[in-house]
């Protein structure tokens, strides 16, 4: 063997040695291989839209780190309106507030003195039931609902959202008493009616 052959066979012993080859190996993790493949791609972005500008390595981080947590307050927020919004429609899905009552022929009127009576007897929990109902037939008188027997107040609901989302918002808390005093046995007293009867009449008013 010449002295060039063994200097051959010498360098490629070093340049497969495990010493050697430590250097060109990759030895990050994951996250840190998924956040330079990010940041470079960022990178890349603002080169291309800013025309050529390429920001240094530390702001690319600062860049990337204000991307995600931006991202990451827009998903908490939106699983936080989807699980609010879920939790309403259960709510309000549960029950049809006109199902056992004859809609043809009964008139507002019949309704404000049934009210009159449960109130005259200070039977609260009657008298918010009939407060609704009062207010569901002049939302009907005003378009901004149509009732029908089949239809629970998540449907309310969503018809008065299609108007005003402000006003879908104090019906959602008025359907919320009526359903838990009318459905959930919930015990009403003079003050929780009257509270009632002053949140009605501040929808009303705004309307």
């Amino acid at each position: 063997m010449t002295q060039v052959e063994t200097w051959h066979s010498t360098l490629e012993k070093i340049l497969n040695s495990k010493e050697y080859q430590a250097y060109y190996q990759d030895n990050r993790n994951i996250l840190q291989r998924i956040w330079d493949y990010i940041k470079e791609w960022v990178l890349e972005l603002i080169n291309k839209w800013f025309d050529g500008l390429t920001p240094s390595s530390s702001v690319g981080d600062l860049i990337v780190a204000v991307i995600l947590i931006v991202l990451m307050l827009v998903v908490v927020c939106l699983a936080i309106y989807l699980i609010r919004n879920f939790h309403r429609s259960k709510q309000l899905k549960r029950h049809q507030p006109l199902k056992e009552i004859t809609i043809n022929g009964v008139s507002i009127l019949e309704y404000q003195n049934l009210l009159e009576e449960a109130e005259l007897k200070h039977n609260y929990q009657a008298s918010v039931r009939f407060q609704f109902l009062i207010l569901l037939y002049e939302l009907d008188q005003m378009q901004w609902l149509k009732v029908e027997r089949w239809k629970t107040n998540w449907d309310y609901y969503q018809e008065i959202k299609s108007m005003s989302r402000e006003k879908a918002e104090q019906f959602y808390q008025l359907a919320i008493y009526f359903e838990a005093t009318t459905y959930g046995n919930r015990q009403v007293d003079n003050a929780a009616y009257e509270k009632y009867v002053k949140q009605v009449q501040a929808f009303k008013q705004e309307e």
